[in-house]
């Protein structure tokens, strides 16, 4: 049976570019991905 990737939405949080983490997502990259949120935009901020 395949599975299909998992998906994450993420932000930019530094926890989430640790060594750590890098290598978790490298050993898994055939089943999950991720997408990073643009920085922080003033321009995108409600007023």
């Amino acid at each position: 049976m395949k599975f299909k990737k998992i998906r994450f939405i993420v932000d930019n949080s530094r926890v989430l570019h640790s060594k750590l983490v890098k290598g978790w997502i490298e050993n898994n990259k055939d089943k999950i991905e991720f997408f990073y949120l643009p920085s922080y935009s003033s321009e995108r901020k409600p007023k």
